[in-house]
C-alpha cells in the first residue's frame, strides 16, 4: 500500500531476526526486567501473592481469602458501615460471595480442562480454523488485514502530531460583552485511530509466553552462575534475547506489514501473561516518529494471573498520585508500581527508562528539530486497559516523568474494568482539566453489553454519589475517563451507533467530534451483509458468535465490528450521568415511539385509502344512478311514443 515503508523480516533458526526494525537496547532492557522479576519470584521473601501467580491452587485460595478478608476488615475497622452503607454491606454479604465462588469454580473448571488436554485442543482448533491465532483473536482475523492498514494511513496525521485532538474554544476579552460561560473545549475521537489501537491491543495476545518463561530462566540462571559483564554472561543474555524475539515473531511480522517496529518492554510483575510493549516508527525512518505504549491483558487460560488480578481489594494510591488521590485496585496497581518493600521489578521504572532511550534514539536518527517532541500514545484491552489507565493517570499527574523528548497524547482503552475508588477517579478528572484546555484525554471505549466493563461493581462513576460512599465500601469503585459505548447496527439502536458518557460536571459544555467514521447511516440490509461477510465460511467464527453478548462483546473482533458502524458526528456535550441501562431505556423508548408513529401513520394512510375507495364507490353509484335514470327516461319516452302511435292507428 502507498505510504507504507517496506520492512522485510527473516527469522533465523537461532532465534535472531534479520531486518528487525526494533531496538536492541529495548530488548536488552526487557531481558534485565525479566531477570529482576525472576529474582523476586524466587526470593526467600516470596509472599502468597507471588506464589499465587505461578500456582492456580494458591491463586484460588488467595482469591477467596482476600474477598473474605476485605469483608472482615470492613466490619472491624468501621462497624458502623453496616448502618451507614447498608447497600454495600448487603452486596458484600450476598452478591460478592456468589460472584467470587462462581468465578473460582469457572477458573477451577478451566484448570481441570487444561489438565486433561484442553490447552492442546485449543491450540489445535486455533491452528485449524484461526490461522494459529490464540483464543482471544479467534474471531479477529479481519482485524489484522488491509482495513487496519488503511486506518493507520488515515490516522497517521494525528499519530505523528500534525493534527491536534483538542481544540480550545477561547473567548475574546476584547468583546464588549464576552460570555465567559462558553469557555469549553472540543475533543476529537478518531475512529481510524481507535481501530489501529484496537488491532495493536489484540495482536499482542499472540506472544508465546512459554518462550518468555524460557528467556527468564536463562537469564536468571546466568545471573547465578556468571559475573555480570563477563563473556559467559553476555552469551546467555543473547540467548535470552533470541527467545524473546521468537516469542514475538507473530507480532513483529504484523507490525512490519504496518511499517512499524515492535518490542516488548516489561512483564510487569510476572514473567508471562500481561506485559507492556511499544509500537513505533522505525528509527531512521523518513516518516515523522510516534510511539504507542500498548499493554496486554491476561488471557482466559492464565487462571492464576486472572484470579490475582480479579481480587476485589484496594490499596492506597497516594505514593504515586499524591495526597487525597484515594485508592486503586490492588492487583492492577501492584502490577505496574510494585509492592511496598519488594526487591523485584518496578514495571513503571522499566517502561520510563525504555521510553526515554527510544525517544533519544529517534531524535538522533530522525528528522526532528531539537525542540520537537515525539508523540506518545497509550492503549490496551481488558486487564491491559486497566494497567494502561493507571500508567496514563501517572503520566497526567507527573508529565515530567517522560522527559524532554516525549509529548503525551491521548489514551484509548477497550473493555476496561473499574480501577479505583471515587476519590481516585476525581483526582484523575482533575488532572485532565489542569489546565482546562489540556490537550489530552482518555477515551474509555465500551462495547455494548461487555461484562468486563461492569466489574468490579461500583457506584463511584456517578460524581454526585462519590462523597456519600464510604472509603471501605465494596461498591466504592469507579472508572477513569469519559466513555464511548459502541452499539450494533440493529434494532433498537440507531445512528450514530454509539453513546457518550459523562465527563464530569466541569465538562458539561465539552463538544465531542467523532471523525473518520461512516458518512451516513447504515441500513439494516448492509448491517446483515456486513455481519455475514465478517464471518465468511469459517465455522469457528460462526460458533463463537453464539456466545452470549455480555461475553462475546468483550472480544476485540466485536469491538472492531461495532467501531466500523460508527457515524461521524458532533455532540453538543456529554450526557450527564449516562449509563448503559439508561441508554438502553432511552433507545428502546425511542424505538417504541418510532413504531407507534409508524403505526399511526399507517392507520392514517389506510383510513385515507378507505375514504378514497368509498368516494370512488359513491361516484360509481352516482354514475350508475344517472345512467339508470337516463335509460329509464329514454325508455319511458320510447314507450310513450309507441302508445301514441298505436292510439293513432286505432282512431
Amino acid at each position: 500500500m502507498d505510504g507504507v515503508p517496506s520492512i522485510h523480516l527473516h527469522f533465523n533458526r537461532d532465534g535472531t531476526c534479520t531486518g528487525d526494525p526494533g531496538e536492541p537496547q529495548v530488548r536488552l532492557n526487557h531481558v534485565h526486567d525479566l531477570e529482576r522479576i525472576q529474582e523476586d519470584l524466587s526470593s526467600w521473601r516470596i509472599d502468597a501473592k507471588n506464589l499465587a501467580r505461578t500456582n492456580v491452587v494458591v491463586a484460588l485460595l488467595v482469591f477467596l481469602f482476600r474477598s473474605f478478608r476485605n469483608f472482615v476488615w470492613t466490619l472491624l475497622l468501621a462497624p458502623a458501615t453496616i448502618f451507614t452503607d447498608p447497600l454495600g454491606t448487603l452486596a458484600a454479604a450476598t452478591v460478592f460471595p456468589i460472584v467470587n465462588v462462581g468465578v473460582a469454580l469457572c477458573c477451577a473448571g478451566f484448570w481441570i480442562g487444561g489438565k486433561i488436554g484442553l490447552g492442546r485442543l485449543i491450540d489445535l482448533i486455533g491452528a485449524t480454523y484461526a490461522d494459529s491465532y490464540s483464543m482471544p483473536n479467534w474471531p479477529s482475523q479481519n482485524l489484522f488485514g488491509t482495513e487496519t492498514m488503511e486506518a493507520l494511513q488515515a490516522a497517521r496525521p494525528i499519530l505523528q502530531g500534525d493534527v491536534q485532538t483538542t481544540e480550545p474554544q477561547t473567548v475574546s476579552t476584547q468583546e464588549d460583552n464576552p460570555d465567559f460561560t462558553l469557555l469549553s473545549t472540543n475533543r476529537i475521537f478518531s475512529v481510524p485511530l481507535a481501530r489501529v489501537f484496537l488491532a495493536m491491543s489484540a495482536i499482542v495476545y499472540e506472544r508465546k509466553d512459554a518462550l518468555v518463561n524460557e528467556a527468564a530462566d536463562i537469564i536468571y540462571q546466568a545471573s547465578k552462575k556468571f559475573t555480570k559483564g563477563s563473556h559467559q554472561y553476555d552469551v546467555e543474555v543473547q540467548k535470552a534475547q533470541a527467545k524473546l524475539v521468537q516469542s514475538e515473531q507473530t507480532i513483529k511480522t504484523w507490525a512490519a506489514k504496518m511499517g512499524l517496529a515492535f518490542d516488548g518492554v516489561s512483564d510487569l510483575s510476572s514473567n508471562s501473561s500481561a506485559f507492556a510493549s511499544l509500537f513505533a516508527t522505525p528509527v531512521g525512518s523518513s516518516q515523522k516518529p510516534f510511539i504507542v505504549l500498548c499493554f496486554k491483558g491476561t488471557t482466559p487460560i492464565d487462571y492464576a494471573e486472572w484470579l490475582v488480578d480479579a481480587s476485589i481489594s484496594k490499596t492506597g494510591a497516594s505514593v504515586w498520585f499524591g495526597p487525597g488521590s484515594g485508592a486503586a485496585h490492588e492487583g492492577f496497581y501492584t502490577d505496574l508500581f510494585g509492592r511496598p518493600g519488594a526487591d523485584g521489578s518496578n514495571a513503571y521504572g522499566s517502561i520510563l527508562c525504555t521510553l526515554k532511550q527510544l525517544a533519544q534514539r529517534m531524535k538522533a536518527g530522525g528528522h526532528l528539530a531539537a525542540d520537537e517532541k515525539i508523540p506518545l500514545w497509550v492503549c490496551g484491552h481488558s486487564l491491559g486497559a486497566a494497567v494502561a489507565s493507571l500508567a496514563y493517570a501517572r503520566f497526567l499527574h507527573s508529565e515530567q516523568d517522560l522527559g524532554e523528548d516525549l509529548q503525551l497524547r491521548d489514551c484509548y482503552t477497550f473493555g476496561t474494568p473499574r480501577v479505583g475508588n471515587g476519590d481516585f477517579a476525581s483526582a484523575f478528572e482533575g488532572s485532565l482539566i489542569s489546565p482546562i484546555d489540556r490537550g489530552v484525554i482518555l477515551w474509555r471505549i465500551i462495547n455494548n453489553l461487555d461484562v468486563v466493563c461492569r466489574v468490579p461493581p461500583g457506584l463511584g462513576d456517578n460524581e454526585m454519589l462519590r462523597s456519600n460512599l464510604s472509603a471501605l465500601s465494596v461498591l466504592n469503585y469507579a472508572h477513569l475517563g469519559p466513555s464511548i459505548t459502541l452499539r450494533p447496527a440493529r434494532i433498537p439502536w440507531k445512528a450514530p451507533y454509539y453513546g457518550l458518557g459523562s465527563l464530569g460536571t466541569f465538562h458539561e459544555t465539552t463538544k465531542v467530534k467523532v471523525v473518520g467514521g461512516r458518512s451516513g447511516d447504515i441500513s439494516q440490509d448492509e448491517a446483515v451483509h456486513g455481519y455475514i461477510d465478517s464471518r465468511g465460511n469459517n465455522p469457528l467464527r460462526w460458533l463463537m458468535s453464539l456466545i452470549p453478548s455480555p461475553l462475546y462483546d468483550h472480544f476485540p473482533a466485536s469491538y472492531d465490528e461495532h467501531l466500523s458502524n460508527a457515524v461521524s458526528s458532533t455532540s453538543d456535550r456529554f450526557s450527564s450521568g449516562g449509563s448503559a441501562a439508561l441508554d438502553m431505556v432511552r433507545s428502546t423508548r425511542t424505538y417504541a415511539s418510532d413504531q407507534v408513529s409508524r403505526a399511526r401513520e399507517g392507520i392514517q394512510h389506510q383510513v385515507q385509502d378507505v375514504k378514497k375507495q368509498g368516494q370512488r364507490v359513491i361516484g360509481a353509484a352516482q354514475d350508475v344512478g344517472h345512467a339508470a335514470a337516463q335509460g329509464g327516461y329514454e325508455l319511458a319516452e320510447d314507450i310513450g311514443k309507441d302508445i301514441k302511435k298505436e292510439v293513432q292507428k286505432r282512431m
